[in-house]
């Protein structure tokens, strides 16, 4: 039948409003209120932060030298920290700037200050007000110091000229450990930090989106931090981001004047702008940099990462990277360093990826540029159609560059309107002593090097640069191009525009030479080579043919067009042999000439054979044998090449072959892992080198095993082609498994029932007890018996131990023990020896005091009867009960295979076990709570006194009582509206 629903009564409607609305009263307390007003504060000096908290009223409270904010503060007048230190926690409080005229927090005559504790937010905002003079934070004394630390913004911050969140002079200090200073303008210069006279160092944190403005004075440099020219500054940079920030004019990250002291040994200055430096701009002072990156930075004319004027510039570390000179209407010159009339030396790090317009991809150099090491990689400059003489994808030279080592590697021009020089094009004067010059490409001239002046080479390589047009490795149209030493020009061609010559400036060594020589007249492909001694021409003269035309001036001309100068030896190399000695070659060949290949002499390693000779000790190069010739034209040196030897292994069993395996030397693996046999009872122990005794050498699974002279720390070491190994057997031994499952209790001060533990498994089996303790009083044998007279009630938890021969077996199981205490403690009489006549209870005979114990294993307790006599029949206790087991009655042994009878008399202490049968019990279970305290004895509980005629007692558990928790404050409002809103229902009803 289907029910309509029905309306609340009118009767009961309103106290149901009542409740709803009690409910959203009270999830509404939840709500937070609206965020306070700043609290006035016209500053004033202070030296502690009690002082200035009972300033600032319920506003902030004090605890030692820290002040912690209770509301947000407008600072309406200067705040002046002196002859103290005080900590500042925001506790996500604003201190708000009141005021547009004055330096507004001061730190003096020893005034120190921490900005928050690293986890507490606390934020310091200008709100933009445009002040007329003076900064946020202006430190002014020697012994004076700001520390910043994490989760501390000074934001908004405008300033008319010299910084904008902090100045610092009179020697004073500021420590940035974490936080960020953000959107902070001057007019001027130091966008969020100038530098009067004194030091900054950077720990962490970020200096964001500050610049410094355009100006009349033509001052808007440093976007992030700025220093004085005047005294000494330092900047200290260990970590931290200076990011996003603006200098119209010079530094878009960082401007150091000249006086300053600029060190950089972590961190980033990243993604700034500037005319000049884009990242850094350096003046007359000294920047070291050993780590950080300088990245993604960019100048509209020149510097895209770093511009150094007349300063001192050295990298050892770090990375200029990613950054641009790139404005279409300026020249963009050095795309990640330009060098102006300074000296800078790169020792290690990496400029990379940089771009530049019109020249120096990587470095454009008006000063003296000196690489001794680090990379010049990857660099580009993309040209102007309206500039002459653009390129240098790597370096451009204007001035003087040496280069002793390092790379220049990876740099593209590859526009065809310049000149050309992917890596290093050359204005002035490039001297190169080391270092190499490698995969540079230009869509023009010059792969490798463009030359309008001065070049010289004593050493270093030029090889594998590309050229679209001409001089894939140098296009020589300079003044001078000198060669001497080990300088090597090889793989692609040397232009020489015109009549162009090489000057032999001394000697060629080594590998120096030059290859694939070309000009613009075929027919001048015999090149002048002028040498500037006569004895240069000597040393030249077996290699080319010299024209008596111009012997007065030494001169030489190129037979064919590659200069390769002195005589090459050949030296062999034993590569790891272990005795004997490599064969000589003391003879000095021409290039060209064909050398004969000698044999190995009285080399040999152990364990291997002579195979031959190679170029690479590794066996990359080419290969020789003894005897076979080739042609030389340098320095020779041929590696001994080894193969290691096989050895073949026959493994017998039972006199008959079963298996052939090998194995190579110094190897730690069987080629073919080796079958394995069988016997019926016996396990495989492995391979010996006898049938009998000898060594193990290989295992039941194919493992080798260290054995003097056949393997040493897992490898193969015996020398011989053959080897015959034996199979080794042992008897199967089968482990023992424990399988007594439970223990009889004992009383104490009576002999406890002697006990045989039982396991399967290979006999003899020897027992043990593995951890805690028997009973007091009980001991176990190596045979397995437990006896002994407890002497200490309690229960006894122990692990026993089960091993068998060798191979050895063993297993261990946790039993316990329970032990009574006697209910009649005394000395006891002695046993009979023999058992007297049978007689009854009540016959008298209580010679001896015995007593029969009932073991339910987990059913309901059973009293025990005790005080009887030798022979002494006992009555049927009532039978005990197990959940979801049937009582299958009582048995003289655990196994429950021997019946007890009641009819019997007891031959002394006993005790009977319970059988059980899976099923449900037909007794019910007590359902009576036990009244008694519970204790950590186990489940079976024996009573405090004993008497024949006690009724078995059942035990069950406690009841649970239920807890009740609190519920959340919101729900507890709910509750209350309920009950209210019932309370009402029921006044109605």
């Amino acid at each position: 039948m289907n029910q309509k629903y029905h309306h609340p009564s009118p009767r009961l409607r309103r106290p149901l409003i009542t409740a709803v609305t009690l409910i959203v009263l009270a999830l509404l307390c939840t709500v937070p209120a609206a965020a306070a007003e700043p609290v006035p504060f016209s500053g004033g000096e202070y030296s502690s932060a009690q002082e200035l908290a009972s300033k600032l009223g319920d506003a902030a409270t004090a605890s030692g030298n820290t002040l912690t904010l209770k509301k947000d503060i407008k600072l309406t007048g200067q705040l002046a920290i002196t002859n103290g230190t005080i900590t500042i926690i925001g506790n996500d409080h604003t201190i708000w700037t009141g005021t547009d005229t004055a330096n507004l927090i001061q730190l003096y005559n020893g005034g120190k200050l921490t900005l928050g504790d690293g986890t507490s937010k606390l934020t310091f905002d200008g709100k933009n007000i445009k002040k007329t003079k003076g900064v946020l934070f202006h430190i002014g004394s020697p012994d004076s110091a700001l520390v910043m630390q994490n989760h501390v913004t000074i934001q908004n911050i405008v300033a008319p000229s010299y910084g904008s969140a902090v100045y610092i002079d009179g020697t004073g200090s500021f420590t940035m450990k974490g936080g960020e200073i953000t959107n902070c303008t001057a007019g001027y210069t130091g966008g969020a930090i100038y530098v009067e006279d004194g030091s900054f160092i950077m720990e962490d944190g970020i200096i964001s989106r500050c610049q410094a403005k355009p100006n009349p004075h033509d001052l808007s440099r440093g976007g992030g931090i700025s220093t004085d020219g005047r005294f000494n500054t330092s900047i200290l940079m260990k970590g931290g981001k200076i990011t996003g920030n603006i200098a119209h004019l010079s530094g878009g990250g960082i401007y150091a004047n000249s006086n300053c002291t600029f060190t950089m040994s972590g961190g980033e200055i990243s993604g700034n702008t500037a005319n000049d430096g884009g990242g850094i701009y350096i003046f007359d002072d000294l920047f070291t940099m050993t780590g950080g990156t300088i990245s993604g930075n960019n100048a509209a004319n020149d510097g895209g990462g770093v511009y150094n004027y007349a300063g001192t510039f050295s990298l050892s570390g770090g990375s200029i990277s990613g950054n641009t000179a790139t404005s279409p209407n300026s020249d963009g010159n050095g795309g990640g360093v330009v060098n102006f009339d300074g000296p800078f030396t790169m020792t290690g790090g990496t400029i990379s990826g940089n771009n530049a317009v019109t020249y120096g991809g990587g470095v454009c150099n008006f000063g003296t540029f000196s690489l001794l090491g680090g990379n010049i990689t990857g660099n580009k400059v993309t040209t102007r159609s309206d500039r002459l003489y653009d390129g240098g994808g790597g370096v451009y030279n204007w001035e003087t560059f040496t280069m002793s080592g390092g790379t220049i590697s990876g740099n593209t021009v590859p526009s065809v309107d310049g000149d050309g020089g992917g890596g290093v094009y050359n204005m002035k004067t490039f001297t190169m002593t080391g270092g190499t010059i490698s995969g540079n490409t230009v869509a023009a001239s010059g792969g490798g090097i463009y030359n309008k002046h001065t070049f010289t080479m004593t050493g270093g390589i030029i090889s594998g640069n590309k050229a679209t047009g001409t001089g894939a490795e140098l296009y020589h149209t300079g003044s001078e191009f000198s060669l001497s030493g080990s300088g090597n020009i090889s793989g692609g061609t040397t232009y020489l525009d015109g009549t162009r010559t090489i000057t032999l400036s001394g000697a060629l060594s080594g590998t120096g030479g030059i290859q694939n020589i070309v000009t613009p007249d075929p027919k001048l492909n015999d090149i002048i080579v002028t040498t500037r001694s006569s004895e240069d021409a000597k040393t030249a003269r077996p290699y080319f043919t010299l024209d008596s035309s111009l012997a007065k001036d030494y001169g030489l001309i190129v037979s064919g067009t590659n200069i390769v100068l002195g005589e090459y030896t050949v030296t062999y190399h034993g590569t790891g042999s272990t005795a004997g000695t490599a064969p000589t070659d003391s003879n000095t060949y021409k290039p060209n000439v064909q050398v004969t290949v000698k044999d190995q002499s009285t080399l040999v390693k152990t364990g291997h054979t002579f195979d031959g000779w190679n170029t690479k000790a590794d066996g990359s190069g080419t290969a020789y044998n003894a005897g076979a010739a080739f042609p030389i034209n340098e320095d020779t040196t041929l590696y001994a090449q080894w193969k290691p030897n096989v050895t073949t292994i026959t493994l017998q069993n039972n006199s008959k072959t079963f298996d052939t395996v090998t194995i190579t030397y110094g190897t730690d693996k069987v080629h073919d892992t080796p079958k394995v046999p069988t016997k019926p009872t016996h396990t495989l122990l492995g391979w010996y080198t006898a049938e009998t005794g000898g060594l193990p050498v290989i295992n039941s699974v194919g493992d080798l095993i260290n054995s003097a002279g056949y393997v040493t720390d897992g490898t193969w070491i015996y020398e011989d082609p053959t080897l015959t190994l034996y199979a080794q057997w042992h008897k199967s031994t089968l482990p023992p498994k424990i399988t007594t499952t439970g223990l009889p209790e004992g009383i104490t001060d009576t002999k406890y029932e002697e006990v045989t533990l039982k396991a399967t498994g290979t006999t003899p089996i020897t027992w043990s007890i593995a951890s805690g303790n028997l009973p007091n009083g009980l001991t176990l044998s190596p045979d397995g018996i437990i006896s002994g007279t407890p002497t200490k009630a309690g229960t006894f938890t122990f692990t026993v131990q089960a091993a068998n021969a060798d191979p050895a077996g063993t297993d261990t199981k946790q039993l316990t023990i329970t032990i009574a205490s006697n209910p009649n403690p005394g000395p006891k009489p002695p046993q009979p020896t023999q058992p007297p006549a049978t007689s009854g209870s009540s016959s008298g005979n209580m010679d001896n005091a015995f007593r029969v114990l009932f073991e339910t294993s987990g059913g309901s307790f059973i009293s025990p009867a005790t005080s009887l006599s030798y022979g002494d029949k006992i009555s049927q206790p009532p039978a005990p009960t197990k959940d979801g087991c049937t009582f299958g009655g009582w048995y003289k042994d655990e196994a429950c295979t021997l019946a007890w009878s009641f009819s019997e008399g007891i031959p002394g202490d006993i005790t009977l076990y319970a059988k059980w049968n899976h099923g449900s019990s037909t007794d019910p279970t007590p359902t009576a709570p036990e009244t008694a305290e519970p204790t950590t004895a186990p489940e079976t509980h024996h009573p405090t006194a004993i008497a024949t005629t006690a009724p078995p007692v059942t035990a069950t558990s406690k009841t649970l009582q239920p807890t009740l928790t609190q519920a959340p404050a919101p729900i507890a409002g709910a509750l209350l509206g309920l009950l209210a809103a019932g309370t009402l229902i029921r006044r109605r009803t």
